[in-house]
């Protein structure tokens, strides 16, 4: 009888999970870099250490340790004002590639594709990968950091409708009321013209046009997701970085010689890029780890929200930016809606 019982629970546990696989695009590509691996000696790493002394709550003090590097990061982005998109991206591939080559020959990691189908999979991702990184870099770069980072956080609903769409997933209630606040939430930090009138601004075209590529970004990030679901665990989740790194790195000059030209970074720019692909690397590395050894990954992506946290505070200390009363409200319609959905996806 107790086998009997036991067999509805772990069927509903594995729907749960494959919702929550949706909603856990929140990371971008490279978020499923790294992975745990044991040490070839014996005596423990410190990360090891400290995962056995606080078991319970590792994961979400590795979480606040990536949001806190990726919020560094995008600081770096932002101070990087004379550096177009894709010469960032390129200098950001290349640094990526020297880091993951010694994380790699570090763990002796298997990168390997052997299915076919896996690997068209990984070439789109790779693509993919490419353009997000493009307009990660244009949307920080023409918005304020604390409203790019919530625009960017939208994907969960997105999530929702392309699970309904390419995957044929129950899309509830709930998930499409809360994507309709997000929606309102975004044109109040938007403020389009043909609903509050032009702005003071002049720039206000090009911070309207930014934030659009943020909602790209999310859309992005979902289909990410997906891409991340449908090759399944018999890839190596370091393959899915290197090559999406690979590709930046050969596409993007080629783009900046037709698109943009380079400008060569100076010294002090130089430090900021190495500082920028730096906290880049290890606030996915902390991610990845969180994530690993989280009991509920639902829980996980909840914490992953105190990044909007940082993002407001390094706005207001580390560029002098104050939000403006719609910015705010919207901002707060966004962060509610979505945490909503993903609260409902823990029950």
């Amino acid at each position: 009888m107790s086998n009997e019982l036991r067999v509805p629970l772990q069927n509903d546990e594995e729907k749960r999970e494959s919702r929550y696989s949706f909603h856990r695009t929140l990371e971008p590509l490279e978020i499923e870099g790294m992975t745990k691996t044991e040490t070839p000696t014996d005596k423990l790493t410190i990360f090891q250490t400290l995962e056995a002394k606080y078991k319970s709550s590792i994961a979400y003090y590795y979480m606040i340790f990536s949001a806190l590097f990726m919020c560094s990061n995008a600081v770096c982005v932002k101070l990087l004002v004379n550096i177009p998109p894709f010469e960032l991206l390129f200098f950001r591939s290349i640094l990526l590639l020297v880091f993951l080559a010694i994380y790699i020959s570090y763990f002796n990691n298997q990168i390997a594709i052997n299915d076919r189908k896996n690997r068209r999979l990984i070439l789109f991702q790779s693509l993919l990968a490419f353009f997000l990184g493009y307009c990660y870099f244009y949307g920080i770069k023409n918005m304020p950091l604390s409203e790019a980072i919530v625009i960017m956080y939208t994907n969960p609903m997105f999530t929702g409708f392309l699970a309904w769409i390419l995957v044929k997933e129950y899309y509830p209630l709930y998930e499409k009321l809360s994507a309709l606040i997000s929606v309102v939430g975004v044109i109040l930090m938007i403020r389009p013209e043909f609903i509050f009138g032009p702005g003071d601004n002049n720039d206000n075209d090009k911070r309207q046009y930014a934030a659009l590529i943020c909602l790209v970004v999310s859309l992005l990030l979902s289909l990410n997701g997906i891409f991340i679901k449908l090759t399944g665990k018999s890839v190596h989740p370091i393959t899915l970085v290197l090559f999406g790194v690979l590709f930046s790195s050969f596409l993007a000059p080629i783009a900046c010689l037709i698109f943009e030209g380079f400008t060569g970074p100076g010294w002090t720019e130089v430090l900021q890029i190495f500082l920028m692909a730096l906290f880049n690397f290890f606030g996915q590395f902390f991610l990845t780890k969180s994530y690993q050894l989280s009991e509920k990954t639902i829980g996980i992506t909840l914490a992953n929200y105190i990044q909007m946290f940082f993002a407001y505070l390094f706005d207001m200390i580390v560029i002098g930016y104050k939000p403006e009363v719609y910015s705010l409200i919207g901002s707060i319609l966004i962060i509610i809606s979505c945490l909503y959905i993903l609260i409902k996806m823990r029950k």
